[in-house]
């Protein structure tokens, strides 16, 4: 019984016939309290349709605890809940624990710079960085985190630090050729790009057509197009 009222809430759901969805996890929660799968249903349903969920996700919490993605479930219903701080510093926690936690940095950089946070949002990615300046991931994340919000003159001294500390790799060189476009460093950007054009990769493609639309190229930008369109 429980096992099908949580399979309706999930097609209830998917439908986005929320109230219903809501009815039927609370009856397969009803019927099977400690099952994880149906209380987690129960959890993200409520928090989809703007109700309490961090008291949900915190239960679930308490039998896996270093569950990633379950703690940012966790966290962004603090954060829904006005309990930005207690949120935050959940996530702080896990990614001390374990800096290698890309996920969590990333979070944590996009929650802060939504909250306001213009001048420190990355910390947690520089800190992490500072204590292990070899690994690759992190350094690539933190790219990220700064370029989304489009940071990129600080984006450009993450990947030149990057550069020093671990030679040239390919994935630098796309972040590059990404930041010297958006700065309108053309000639850079060109070099770069024509390095790259051997690699069969949509985000770098994506980004080279971007930069030849911007650059008036439109013919060139149609031709980097093509292949991709079947895609």
């Amino acid at each position: 019984q429980a096992k099908i009222w949580q399979v309706l809430g999930l097609a209830w759901r998917e439908e986005q016939a929320m109230e219903k969805a809501i009815e039927a996890f609370a009856k397969a929660a009803a019927l099977a309290p400690q099952a994880p799968r149906t209380a987690l249903g129960k959890a993200q349903i409520a928090f989809e349709t703007g109700h309490p969920a961090a008291a949900l996700f915190q239960q679930i919490r308490a039998i896996s605890p270093q569950d990633g993605e379950l703690a940012l479930s966790t966290a962004a219903a603090l954060i829904q809940e006005g309990q930005a701080t207690a949120g935050e510093a959940l996530i702080e926690a896990l990614v001390a624990e374990n800096p290698g936690w890309v996920r969590g940095h990333g979070w944590l950089a996009t929650t802060r710079w939504m909250m306001g946070d213009r001048e420190d949002f990355a910390r947690s990615f520089a800190a992490a960085v500072a204590a292990f300046p070899a690994d690759k991931a992190l350094r690539m994340g933190w790219y990220r985190a700064v370029a989304q919000p489009e940071q990129w003159e600080l984006a450009e001294r993450i990947i030149a630090n990057a550069r020093i500390q671990l030679g040239d790799h390919v994935e630098f060189d796309a972040a590059e050729a990404r930041i010297a476009t958006e700065l309108s460093d053309d000639a850079r950007a060109e070099r770069l790009f024509t390095r790259l054009s051997a690699l069969h990769d949509s985000s770098i493609a994506i980004a080279h057509i971007r930069h030849s639309l911007r650059t008036g190229r439109i013919e060139r930008a149609e031709t980097l197009a093509q292949p991709w369109l079947a895609t």
